[in-house]
């Protein structure tokens, strides 16, 4: 988010922030950090080539270098919960950024006010929007 706001200035961001468990269960329902996927990547997103007792693994790009083996470990629940972990402190970070005034351009939502709100904007996007 950082790199838009400081290439365009005049940029607007609406941060999607989603419920941990929620998160959590939808990846692991889509099997994104599956051993098969992890070994052999079927998708385009970069990855870190790891190479513990010579067994080849594709570590996902965000994932601190120092928590390869722990997200090796925690299978498939364990490694959808580490990303939805993550994901949250990156929010409450960002959060804190946009409270202290630090990142004006950019709202955050919470995914259930946009997907339960029967069409409508959250109060805070839609005024957020209009302004110039």
């Amino acid at each position: 988010i950082s790199f838009f706001i400081e290439a365009i200035e005049s940029v607007k961001v609406i941060n999607i922030v989603r419920n941990k468990a929620d998160l959590a269960a939808e990846i692991k329902s889509k099997r994104w950090f599956s051993t098969e996927q992890l070994m052999e990547p079927r998708n385009n997103q970069p990855y870190c080539r790891y190479q513990p007792n010579g067994q080849i693994w594709y570590m996902p790009w965000w994932l601190p270098q120092d928590l390869y083996d722990s997200f090796i470990a925690g299978g498939e629940g364990g490694r959808a919960e580490m990303y939805a972990d993550i994901y949250d402190v990156h929010a409450q970070q960002l959060r804190g950024r946009i409270e202290t005034g630090e990142m004006v351009n950019v709202v955050q939502a919470r995914s259930e006010d946009i997907l339960c709100g029967e069409g409508q904007i959250p109060d805070n996007v839609s005024s957020f929007l209009a302004e110039r």
